[in-house]
């Protein structure tokens, strides 16, 4: 169960349980706090999104340095291709799945201190 879907509006406004992986045509994961979910943002799911044969895969990451981070991956033969990356502070321009361009930080807004 990927954290955002982007997949075709037919799809999406039928409702949850019509949606199959041919109407994806990206999935984004928030790396999740602690070991075993970073483990399975970062190796478990991804192989099984390529399996299904959706196009892009979005990881985003809000620990470490210059995060939030986002790479951004393709579906090459069978796996992900990293296509993109941008930490905190940079602006990358993506294609796919839509033309956007947005820098890192906003997903976080603001910090409290």
């Amino acid at each position: 169960m990927p954290d955002v879907v982007v997949g075709h509006a037919d799809a999406i406004i039928a409702g949850p349980v019509a949606l199959s992986a041919s109407d994806v045509v990206c999935v984004a994961e928030v790396v999740s706090p602690g070991k075993v979910n970073r483990e399975r943002d970062y190796t478990i799911k991804p192989p099984r999104y390529a399996a299904a044969g959706i196009p892009v895969f979005l990881r985003i990451d809000l620990e470490g340095h210059g995060t939030p981070r986002v790479e951004v991956f393709h579906l090459g033969k069978g796996a992900y291709e990293l296509v993109a990356e941008a930490k905190a502070g940079t602006v990358p321009t993506l294609d796919q799945p839509f033309p956007v361009s947005f820098d890192p930080a906003v997903l976080t807004g603001r910090r409290r201190r």
